[in-house]
């Protein structure tokens, strides 16, 4: 049996890169999965097509299964621009859709509590963004297509304290899921809070705290607006956004 020390060095000896690639690949394939000491946990990347495939590694990317049955299912070209941790508990859900756009992403190198599912659409690109989901379970964020967002973002589903009703002595600050759909551009140092739910087509100001109290109560015919503010609030509708700047420059 040749020991892989030797299969290193043997490929290290090969006339050609290309060709050094592919056997490095194909006996010694890279993985994104620093830890897993659970069980049924996949990392899963897909192609252009949607079709999974046998690679295990993006770069910048890192992974922990500490628990059981979670899934991460990402664009196999996604382009990370800071190192990204995901450290998973049990039964989380992590998904990235396909995109050409470089994405800032943190998890605070905290472990997604049970039961919390991040689920990401297409062509999303954002600067620092800053998913705060753990402690409490069943948090849930969705981001639809297209969206954009500036740098210093904060999303978080729940509070991490908790308040207490002193008349009932009931918890009245339970996690909400939040809700970002398609098309959404958030300023730089935009918060997102439990509850919030972004219609589509939305412009969220700079240093804006979204919340529950933000969502319109009509989002039917909804047309476009931007919100603004703390806590954020409509002050105009009827609009678009465009990623090129007014010149037409990217």
């Amino acid at each position: 049996m040749i020991s892989a020390k030797i299969v290193k060095f043997l490929i290290n000896l090969l006339p050609s890169r290309k060709l050094r690639h592919k056997y490095r690949d194909k006996y010694f394939p890279k993985t994104s999965i620093i830890e897993n000491y659970g069980e049924n946990n996949k990392l899963i990347l897909f192609d252009d097509s949607g079709n999974e495939t046998d690679l295990k590694y993006i770069n910048n990317l890192s992974v922990k299964f500490l628990g059981n049955n979670n899934v991460i299912r990402l664009y196999y070209k996604l382009r990370l621009g800071i190192p990204t941790l995901i450290t998973c508990t049990e039964n989380n859900v992590v998904s990235i859709g396909k995109s050409k756009f470089c994405m800032f992403i943190s998890f605070s190198e905290l472990p997604l509590s049970n039961n919390t599912e991040l689920h990401i659409g297409e062509n999303f690109e954002c600067g620092l963004t800053v998913f705060r989901l753990h402690r409490e379970s069943n948090l849930k964020v969705t981001i639809g297509d297209d969206c954009m967002f500036s740098s210093n973002i904060y999303i978080k589903p729940s509070d991490g304290h908790t308040i207490i009703d002193k008349n009932t002595n009931k918890i009245i600050n339970y996690p909400q899921s939040i809700n970002i759909g398609n098309h959404c551009w958030l300023g730089r140092d935009a918060v997102v809070l439990k509850g919030g739910g972004i219609p589509d087509n939305s412009i969220i100001g700079i240093r804006s705290v979204y919340t529950r109290s933000s969502n319109p109560k009509d989002q039917t015919n909804w047309n476009g607006g931007i919100f603004a503010g703390n806590p954020a609030k409509i002050i105009k509708t009827n609009v678009t956004w465009d990623r090129n700047d007014t010149q037409g420059n990217p």
